[in-house]
This record gives structure tokens, C-alpha cells and sequence, in this order.
């Protein structure tokens, strides 16, 4: 019928090997599939038939789904009449008009009764040649993606050069498709094999059955690398910049400044945090000329003391902290006489006072020493334990403190404390009112050593005073103040030695640097026990958990952005900073700010681990059973701005467990195809695969003892929490769309892939909560 020249119809066979009387031909006539196949034949014949003879019409081609001619007034398409209703049109059309130019146009049009008839495009087109540049193929693939459009019979006779030299889809049908990475990948795969390698329309489906889809992809010559770019280029921020893995904000510089952190061995237990609190959060704020620790080797009894003194204890951890980098040196006061003795005389003027300490156990010789070895006119000195906050680290609170020392007759200023009301208090203080605030203070040096010698009582060969009170008393002599005040962005609160102890006081380090303080804080310079320290709750519907630790500063802002980016923003956040660069951890706060009270930010001193960060997050901070959790973590990134959109969707629609596409730059032509049918007895199911959601409800299902019983579980998290939560859930989903979550990583060592392989070894051998 379509080339009558190069054939004939004859009324009786020649030669034939099928028999219309043969035995598989009388079995078919039986089944309605063949009677529905003769019919469809029939009216495809009917159809091509009814073309043909169309006055002054060429037919140009014929396929599954229908017929295409072209005559004096257009070109157009019929449909076979079981093909495509006119609703599956109207969906197509859809689809045609979101991919642009990518595919041509069409209109439909009036019914007839024949089949579905549409007109398309008149525009000039040229067939494709054996090859054609990489670009083209790159530029249309871009169209289809960014359309969530795919057209999935990729051939030469579909596709043609527009005027403009671009690739076009021409075949209107079924195979115009919504995205899905499994049909794009597809997509991508024929036609750079066809454009760029020359390959016939059928080579690829010549791939050998026994391997695995990544694998016959990845024999596709230069296939892996164009598609990785592709999608690189599809979203050009994901590609980590080592350029900005720069602070939040640029410090000021106070080179005329030491830093020194005061402390004795009776904080030995607690210098490590310590150290860390306070370097993290004063490098936020400034850059001092040095920072030492100041150590006062004296072992007790001490002037209310809360702890047994370890001297060999605080050793260890100073020198661990030196060669860190928090600390750039350590000062041991000396313990001999004759050092004693020497300062005692430059500060006092009172000959032969060996004694370093006052009939309390209170310090005096160790602070007065390394008052004599800084060699800048200011230092600001802080007992190792205060607990530093603020809101704002642009406030340059050491230069506020040094315009106040500057002042006429001031050589001490107080750091300030949590204000009851924001704003500047101005710095105010009598030469009778304020002592030097010994705690957390900067002094004028060169204005304290100008007064020198103080005085200071001496009883049965010991000083009475420390430092603060022996300037206190000269403050009236000498005309000399202390002031207090300052801008309340910044603050520090002490903790009595009584409360050291308390166990939530890791709690309380992390919210006062955060600046998040109780009301009943505010005011008091003296941390309040019974104010309610309590990390904010997340009642959202759904809530993204980061979870990490000194996460690379490029990818930690790429998965901000994307959450940043999401076209809905009603969601919470769980960010878990497990242990991390005490530097990083400071940041965090200020690099999330933009979430304000939507995110619960949690910065352990000490890693706990994935499972412990888990529990917390969805048995304290989460209290909605319904809530959706999704698992983002901090190095990774979400990849559509629709995301969030699609996670509320699913979960609206009752999903208690959800997975999604992800893209591994490492392996870009590998798809995480999810089997949530007894993932026990598959390997997993890939059910543990980015991106994964499930309900606080479903979590809270699973026994604990799953969890305690498995061995090294932090080492496979993903898998010993999905697993067990697919078994109990109800109605799991795979959002089968375009790729959803950014997922890379560094290849697992040997060892930590033989530690993986115990843990699944352990995991799949366990009996399902299924049954």
C-alpha cells in the first residue's frame, strides 16, 4: 500500500512458512488479544489507506501509532482510532507547549469520527546527518529537563534541524512522556549515541540482557562524562567552589590585643570544651595579636572549689589544644620563689612574698606574671569558664571596649551581660563603684603598670587581695575607673562552680552562644539554672535533618541554597553539628540566619554519632507524630526548587516512607530503582538511597532494641533505619520524577567497605518486622 511500485498482491501463495490453518494460528483466533490485533490492523490499513487518497498529498510516514502526510495546506497527523482519544492529546499538548521548541507544535483538530487528526507546524526542517555537534544534543536535552518533558522513541526519523540549526522532536504521540531519570537517562543515552557516535537508531538495543543498565551505559563511549556534564550544567551551583570556603564574615583585626584564658587544674575536666567555646566564638569576632593560655599550676585547696585538681590532666589537653591551633601558646606560671617574690616586689613593692596565693587559695601571682610577659597595651583576660553569646557578629564588641578604655581616667571595661532590653547601654562606672571585672574584662595595661605599686595586705606572709580588689582600692587614689555596659548583641554569663556540674550544661553553652536565652536569664551575669534551657521544638509538617560534622564550607552553603531555594518554604529544620571544628560550629548560627526560629540548631562538644542524632532529633526536638522527616545531609543538596512540594503532596496523599531519584557525580549513570518488597532478602531494596522521608510516627515503631542489638551502627545508619521502617510501612512511595537529591561522597576505604559488609551481613539475617 505505501510503495504499491515495488510490490503486488497475488490469490495464491508462492512460497510461505505460516499457514493461516496452522495449529498456533487456530490457538490465537480463540484469544480476544488476536481478535483485537486483526482489528487494529484492519483500521490501521483503513487509516493509511484513507491518506493515500488525499488529493495532491505525499505520505511521509507511518508507525505504531498512526500516519503523517503533508498537502497543499499543511502537515498533518492522523491517529489509528484506538491510538490516542483527543484527552490524550490535549495532555500532550500540554506537554509539547512546557518543552518549547524542543518538540514541534501542533493544534488539533475537529473530530471526524476517522481517528484523532492534528495539524502540525509549518516551519522549515532539515533531516539530520550522520553526526551532528555535541552542543545541539546538550541544548535539547537541557529544554526536555528543564520542561520535565521526555521523548522517548529517540530515532533519526523522529527528530530534525529547525532554521535555527537546533534539534526538534517531530512524532506527536504516546511517547511524549512526563520526566522521569530512568526515561531521560534513556533519552540522553540514544541520542548521543546516534548524534555523536553515528550509531544506527538500533544499536543500543542490541546491549547484552546479562548486564546491568549502568553497565551497558557505561560501554557507550564518552557517554559517562557527557551525561555527568550534562547534569552538571542543569545545575551549575552544585558543583563544589573550594573559593568560598571562606568565614562568614571577615573579623576586625585588634593586633594590639592578647587574648588570655585563665585557668587552674581544677578545670581540667572541662578546658577542652572550654577552649573551644570561647576561641570559636572571639575568632567570630576579632583577631587578636596572640592567644595564650594562662595556667595557674596550684592543685588546692581551692577558693570555692568544684572540682579535684589534675595538673598531668590539664597538660595533656593544653599541648593538644596548642597543636590544634585554638591556643598559639601556653603559659605555665612558675612555681620557684624567686619568680614569686620578683613580681610580688614590682607590683607591691613588699620584699620576700613567696606565697603565690592568698590565705583563701585565690590567685594572685599567676595573672600578675602573665601581665608582665604580654607586650600589647591591652588585654582582654576571661576566666576559662564563662559561656559567651551574641546575635549579631558583625558587632565589634573588643573595638566598643577599647574606645571605652580609652576614655580619660578608665582602665578596665567589663564584657557585658545578657541585657533585659536590646539596644546600647552606655558605658558608666565611678572610680568608688566597679571593680575591674575579673571574670571577663579588658584591661589598659599600660595604665594599670603606670600606677604601679599597688597596695595590697599582707597576713602571716600572704597577699589579701587578687588583682581586681587591689585596683578596686586604688581606684580612689588614683582617680582611676572601671566601667561597665556596651551594646547587648554581645554578652557573656558565668556559671556559679556549684552549677558546673548540671547536666544540661552543654545545653546551655550552645544556646548562649546562639544567643537563644530564657527570660529569666536575661539580666543576670550568673547563669540561672531554673530558666527553661530547652532546645526549640519542631512542630512543622515536614522537617529536614543535617546531620555532620566539619562539613567542607562550599557543600554545607550549596545545601543551605537549596533549601533556601525551595519554592516552599513552610518546613523546619534539625541541624546536628556532631562534634565538629569548634571555628565551623560557631558559624553556623550566622550562616543560618535567613531560617530564623524554623531551624533547631544543636552543636555537640563531642561526636556522638548518627543513631544518638537520629533519637534526639525525632524523640525530643520533633513532637508532631505526623510530622514528615526527610534526611538531607549537610554535604549533599536538594536539587529541584519543587522538592518540598512534592515531599507535601506524597505525604498529604498518606505516604508514611518516601524515597526519590538521587544523582552521584561518581557514578552518574547509576539509578537507585527502589523494591520495597522484603528489602531483607534484596540486598537493602535500595530503600536506604537519597532521598529518603518517613513519619516520626513510623520511626517510633521500630523496637529500640533493633538498634542497640546492631552492630556498629553508625557505620550504616541509612540502612539499619530504612529497612526495618519499610517492613512496618503502610504505603511507601518513590516520587518518580527528575532527580531530587545531590549525593556525593569519597570512595569508602577497604576497611570501612568490610565494616559496612558485617553490619548488612548482620542486618539481612535478622528476622522482618513484616512478619
Amino acid at each position: 500500500m505505501h510503495r504499491p511500485q515495488d510490490g503486488c498482491v497475488v490469490t495464491e501463495p508462492v512460497y510461505a512458512i505460516y499457514s493461516l490453518g496452522g495449529e498456533a494460528t487456530r490457538a490465537n483466533q480463540k484469544l480476544e488479544s488476536w481478535k483485537a490485533s486483526r482489528l487494529a490492523l484492519a483500521q490501521a490499513a483503513e487509516t493509511w489507506y484513507r491518506a493515500h487518497q488525499i488529493s495532491k498529498s505525499t505520505v511521509l510516514g507511518w508507525g505504531q501509532e498512526g500516519v503523517v502526510w503533508r498537502d497543499s495546506v499543511g502537515t498533518y497527523k492522523r491517529f489509528y482510532p484506538d491510538s490516542l482519544t483527543k484527552d490524550d492529546l490535549l495532555r500532550c499538548k500540554r506537554l509539547v507547549e512546557a518543552a518549547g521548541n524542543a518538540i514541534i507544535s501542533f493544534s488539533v483538530c475537529d473530530g471526524d469520527g476517522q481517528g484523532s487528526l492534528i495539524q502540525l507546524a509549518q516551519s522549515p526542517l532539515k533531516e539530520l546527518g550522520q553526526h551532528w555537534l555535541l552542543e545541539k544534543t546538550q541544548r535539547f536535552l537541557k529544554k526536555l529537563y528543564q520542561s520535565n518533558v521526555v521523548t522517548s522513541n529517540v530515532k533519526r526519523d523522529n527528530l530534525r534541524f529547525t532554521s535555527a540549526g537546533e534539534l526538534q522532536y517531530i512524532d506527536i504521540g504516546h511517547d511524549i512522556v512526563p520526566l522521569t531519570t530512568s526515561r531521560f537517562l534513556d533519552c540522553a543515552a540514544r541520542l548521543y549515541a546516534i548524534g555523536e557516535l553515528g550509531w544506527s537508531d538500533h544499536e543500543l538495543a542490541r546491549r547484552r540482557t546479562v548486564q546491568r543498565p549502568a553497565e551497558a551505559l557505561e560501554a557507550i563511549p564518552g557517554f559517562s562524562s557527557f551525561y555527568r556534564g550534562l547534569v552538571h550544567a542543569l545545575h551549575p551551583g552544585y558543583v563544589p567552589n573550594a573559593s568560598i570556603d571562606l568565614p562568614v564574615t571577615a573579623p576586625p583585626e585588634h593586633t594590639d590585643v592578647t587574648l588570655l584564658i585563665k585557668c587552674c587544674p581544677q578545670d581540667a575536666n572541662s578546658l577542652d570544651v572550654q577552649v573551644h567555646h570561647i576561641v570559636g566564638e572571639l575568632r567570630l569576632r576579632a583577631r587578636f595579636s596572640k592567644t595564650v593560655l594562662n595556667v595557674d599550676p596550684f592543685e588546692g585547696p581551692y577558693l570555692r572549689q568544684h572540682s579535684k585538681g589534675s595538673l598531668s590532666q590539664l597538660k595533656l589537653i593544653a599541648d593538644r589544644l596548642l597543636r590544634a591551633g585554638l591556643i598559639d601558646e601556653v603559659w605555665f606560671a612558675p612555681t620557684d620563689h624567686d619568680s614569686i617574690a620578683n613580681v610580688h616586689r614590682h607590683w607591691f613593692d613588699l620584699p620576700g612574698i613567696t606565697a603565690s596565693h592568698t590565705a583563701q587559695g585565690a590567685p594572685v601571682f599567676s595573672q600578675l606574671w602573665a601581665f608582665d610577659r604580654i607586650r600589647t597595651p591591652f588585654v582582654l583576660q576571661l576566666d576559662v569558664d564563662v559561656l559567651i553569646g551574641g546575635n549579631d557578629i558583625r558587632h565589634d564588641v573588643v573595638g566598643d571596649m577599647k574606645r571605652a578604655c580609652l576614655e580619660t581616667g578608665v582602665w578596665c571595661v567589663g564584657f557585658n551581660i545578657p541585657q533585659a532590653n536590646n539596644g546600647f547601654k552606655p558605658y558608666m562606672g565611678e572610680p568608688d563603684q566597679f571593680a575591674p571585672e575579673v571574670r571577663f574584662g579588658l584591661l589598659n595595661l599600660e595604665r594599670v603598670k603606670a600606677h604601679a605599686p599597688f597596695k595590697n595586705p599582707v597576713i602571716e606572709g600572704r597577699l589579701t587581695w587578687m588583682w581586681h580588689r587591689f585596683l578596686k582600692h586604688a581606684q580612689h587614689r588614683t582617680g582611676m575607673c572601671s566601667v561597665r555596659g556596651g551594646d547587648s548583641r554581645t554578652f557573656y554569663i558565668h556559671p556559679k562552680n556549684e552549677d558546673k556540674g548540671l547536666n544540661f550544661i552543654d545545653i546551655a553553652r550552645d544556646l548562649i552562644a546562639q544567643g537563644r536565652l530564657p527570660e529569666a536569664q536575661r539580666g543576670a551575669w550568673d547563669l540561672v539554672p531554673s530558666a527553661n534551657w530547652k532546645r526549640i521544638h519542631r512542630h512543622e509538617s515536614i522537617v529536614f535533618l543535617l546531620f555532620g560534622r566539619e562539613t567542607q564550607t562550599c557543600k554545607l552553603e550549596r545545601c543551605l541554597a537549596s533549601l533556601k531555594n525551595q519554592s516552599n518554604q513552610d518546613f523546619g529544620i534539625v541541624f546536628i553539628d556532631d562534634g565538629g571544628s569548634p571555628l565551623q560550629a560557631a558559624e553556623l548560627p550566622h550562616r543560618m540566619s535567613w531560617l530564623g526560629d524554623r531551624v533547631t540548631l544543636i552543636r555537640r562538644p563531642q561526636r556522638a554519632g548518627y543513631m544518638e542524632n537520629f533519637r534526639e532529633s525525632i524523640a525530643q526536638v520533633c513532637t508532631n507524630p505526623d510530622t514528615l522527616l526527610v534526611v538531607l545531609d549537610q554535604d549533599d543538596a536538594l536539587m529541584h526548587r519543587e522538592a518540598v512540594n512534592m515531599l507535601r503532596t506524597a505525604w498529604q496523599a498518606g505516604a508514611d516512607l518516601i524515597n526519590a531519584p538521587m544523582f552521584r557525580p561518581e557514578k552518574p549513570l547509576t539509578l537507585y530503582e527502589v523494591n520495597y518488597e522484603r528489602p531483607r532478602k534484596h540486598g537493602g531494596g535500595n530503600v536506604w538511597s537519597h532521598l529518603r522521608a518517613f513519619r516520626k510516627s513510623l520511626f517510633e515503631q521500630v523496637p529500640n532494641i533493633i538498634w542497640d542489638q546492631a552492630p556498629d551502627p553508625d557505620c550504616l545508619s541509612d540502612f539499619l533505619t530504612m529497612v526495618p521502617m519499610t517492613e512496618l510501612a503502610q504505603h511507601p512511595v518513590f516520587l518518580d520524577g527528575p532527580y531530587l537529591y545531590w549525593h556525593e561522597r569519597p570512595a569508602y576505604s577497604a576497611e570501612r567497605k568490610e565494616r559496612e559488609k558485617k553490619v548488612k551481613t548482620w542486618l539481612f539475617s535478622q528476622p522482618s518486622l513484616a512478619d
